[in-house]
């Protein structure tokens, strides 16, 4: 096992590379709405022959749907150099966690700024889960925190009529659904939820080691169903005591 230090090194190094690629990604960002920058169009090709995004506008530092325009009807949420809002906010919310959501540095608002414009849900509740985590023994600084997420909620619920980047991205897709239990659950498709529950839910050995035949498809979506779908729980738990 590596040591304290080295591990430490480690996280120091994920801190400032990610600054290092976030800083002119976000000016190059924020710029787009003012004035349109030069971009090399490029396509992503996944390991299936497939090509999800369309034509992507490569900003080098970042990455913007070619599709995606600045208004609240298609806002380009911040993905940074990452395909998807969500996968630049998953791996910045560990990242804080790991730096126990410690702001003496003024470099790691960098971090707070990228994660906050991905509008991503699920950067949103996993970042909010690390500060309840890292900060449980210190009740007295939740406080600030929960007014400030009352107040986000209201501001969210009320400016516009609803009608701004908050409640579109965020609220609304925390309500309760019959099918889904909150809408923002819709990471797979329905192919894969037929998959997962006439098929995966059907044998004990298929939740156990999943569907192999399908190992090599593209089913659609992504998230737990998908991958339960292929590996099955078993993989799932081995890929977590990693």
């Amino acid at each position: 096992r590596f040591g304290n230090s080295f591990k430490d090194e480690f996280i120091c190094f994920l801190e400032k590379a990610m600054v290092f690629l976030l800083v002119p990604a976000l000016i190059v960002f924020f710029a787009n709405f003012f004035i349109s920058l030069p971009y090399i169009p490029t396509i992503y090709m996944d390991s299936f022959g497939n090509e999800p995004y369309g034509l992507l506008k490569n900003y080098i530092f970042l990455i913007h749907h070619a599709e995606a325009i600045a208004d609240l009807a298609s806002f380009p949420r911040f993905c940074g150099p990452f395909l998807e809002p969500g996968q630049l906010a998953t791996f910045l919310s560990f990242l804080l966690l790991l730096l126990k959501f410690d702001f003496s540095k003024k470099s790691r608002y960098v971090l707070l700024v990228a994660l906050l414009v991905s509008f991503s849900l699920a950067g949103y509740v996993l970042a909010l889960m690390g500060v309840v985590l890292v900060k449980s023994h210190k009740m007295k600084k939740f406080l600030p925190l929960v007014c400030l997420l009352v107040v986000a909620y209201f501001v969210g619920v009320n400016y516009n009529n609803g009608d701004n980047l908050l409640n579109k991205y965020i609220l609304v897709r925390l309500e309760y659904d019959e099918e889904k239990g909150i809408t923002g659950n819709d990471r797979s498709s329905k192919i894969t939820d037929r998959i997962f529950e006439e098929e995966l839910m059907s044998s004990t050995t298929h939740m156990l080691f999943g569907l192999p035949h399908y190992r090599g498809e593209a089913i659609g979506g992504s998230g737990y169903k998908t991958y339960l779908v292929k590996y099955g729980v078993f993989n799932l738990l081995f890929l977590i005591l990693q």
